[in-house]
This record gives structure tokens, sequence and C-alpha cells, in this order.
């Protein structure tokens, strides 16, 4: 899955994020979590679910946001 992009379907009912880059002069502005709430938006509109990865050192955060 991690190397084969191939079996990446776009379209498919369930979509993947597997990191947020933000460039270190834009961070701390809220963007994160603005391009996140839109990918949810969009997939609560057009799939079934989403998963997210990320880090442990990264899971505090989004359980700021979305818990």
């Amino acid at each position: 899955m991690y190397k084969n992009l191939n079996l990446h379907n776009e379209n498919g009912e369930w979509q993947m994020i597997f990191d947020i880059c933000i460039l270190a002069k834009y961070r701390k502005r809220g963007y994160a979590e603005k391009l996140l709430n839109q990918v949810i938006s969009d997939v609560r509109a057009y799939r079934h679910g989403l998963v997210l990865t990320c880090e442990d050192k990264f899971i505090h955060y989004f359980k700021k946001i979305w818990i």
C-alpha cells in the first residue's frame, strides 16, 4: 500500500491521509485544521470513510480538534 501508488483509487469510497505538512513559516495559523476539516466535509458528502494516520507525537493535536 505504501510503496505502490497504483493501488490508490482516488474515486474509492474510503480515503487515507498519511501526513499533513505545513511549511514552518505558515504554522500556527490554523491551516492544517482548515484543510483537514474540508477533507472531512468532502468525505462525509461523497465517501464512506477516512483514515488518518500520524506519528504518536501528533495524536494530541487531532484529539484537540475532533474529540
